[in-house]
């Protein structure tokens, strides 16, 4: 018994004592991607995470083996893994111009003519991208002077989420977050309390072995599917209340923040391209595998396909319409889509399969 003991010890000790070397070299030579934060700035900025690198696969998303580099420059847009001709040309909007499940190189800001660099933010409104590109016209060298501005979903969602009152363009805050902290579970306890955030040692092996083998999305969105699944349905007399709040004082506060950007705009000589977005909220729309699509909740309760329709309508048509009366340039890439069947350019609600990305630089080129 004493003899297996000390042969415990023997092996126990030094493991204990390389695990502990480890970890302390490892905090000190290496900086954990799940810890880092961009610099909070003083015009409540959203961007992606400079110097961020996540690679991901499509399986079960849709057709095709793609293997995806999702990388952030320094300078916080997304890598299209080409040389960079220009600084001017610029894309703003949230993760249906981010296009992160797209190939690099492939997504729709990169097959422009010319290319614009990609500040797509997933989860950004479309007050994040007023203060993102009034950040970069004070911090980028030149400084944009086109920018394709394209929000729908997400200032839907603020809607939903804060209200009317809640789209306001004075004191808006949206923290800026860590995608990969979120993505790579890293809250999740793995033995005695600890999580992998809690050390350094753990969250290498995490970052670089998930790296490695690519992430995967769709258990994410299934689950989110299922979830609202149990949902109750919002009634046509709950849905016409909601839709006259929306038009009557939604509406104007998200036009209250395009007549802001408009100024900026004007201001600092800039063309800014308004872009509808498109949306798989159809009838004909046939999923790769399951049904992924996810719908607007009210008060607990879910809207359905033709109530989200509806509001995305109102919403494309408005953008239309600022950019009218604000003298800007306006591409309809929703009614562009909808020449396609859905099934092949969404793997979701709104996100984008590759040739779904081809397809919106395809409507933007030729309108150009």
């Amino acid at each position: 018994m004493k003899s297996r003991f000390i042969e415990f010890l023997y092996w126990t000790i030094p493991t204990l004592l390389l695990l502990a070397f480890l970890e302390l070299g490892l905090s000190f030579a290496w900086e954990n991607p799940y810890l880092v934060v961009n610099e909070p700035t003083p015009q409540h900025t959203r961007f992606s995470l400079k110097n961020m690198t996540a690679y991901a696969k499509v399986n079960k998303l849709y057709q095709g083996d793609h293997n995806i580099r999702f990388a952030i420059t320094e300078e916080m847009f997304i890598d299209s893994g080409q040389p960079n001709e220009t600084k001017e040309t610029i894309a703003i909007g949230g993760s249906t111009t981010e296009c992160g499940l797209v190939p690099e190189g492939q997504r729709w800001p990169d097959l422009l003519t010319p290319p614009a660099l990609n500040y797509g933010v997933s989860g950004n409104s479309s007050i994040d991208g007023y203060y993102n590109l009034k950040h970069l016209i004070q911090s980028q060298n030149p400084p944009p002077k086109k920018v394709f501005f394209m929000f729908a979903v997400n200032d839907l969602r603020v809607y939903f989420n804060k209200g009317a009152d809640g789209f306001n363009i004075n004191g808006w805050k949206e923290h800026s977050q860590n995608p990969l902290a979120a993505i790579d579970q890293i809250d999740k306890t793995i033995f005695l309390g600890i999580s992998i955030k809690d050390s350094a040692l753990l969250s290498f092996v995490k970052y670089h072995t998930t790296n490695l083998i690519g992430r995967s999305f769709y258990s994410s969105y299934y689950t989110q599917r299922v979830n609202q699944e149990g949902l109750e349905n919002l009634s046509t007399a709950e849905f016409n209340s909601v839709l006259k709040t929306f038009r009557e004082q939604f509406l104007p506060a998200r036009e209250d923040v395009y007549k802001a950007l408009g100024k900026l705009a004007t201001k600092n000589k800039i063309e800014i391209i308004f872009l509808t977005q498109p949306h798989a909220y159809r009838e004909d729309y046939r999923p790769f595998q399951n049904d992924l699509r996810l719908f607007p909740v009210f008060e607990g309760k879910k809207l359905n396909l033709q109530q989200t329709a509806v509001l995305l309508a109102e919403l494309n048509s408005q953008t239309k319409q600022l950019a009218d009366i604000f003298g800007h340039k306006k591409i309809d890439a929703a009614t562009c889509f909808d020449k396609r069947p859905p099934s092949e350019l969404f793997y979701d609600s709104v996100h984008y399969t590759l040739e779904g990305s081809q397809q919106f630089a395809k409507c933007v080129n030729e309108s150009l």
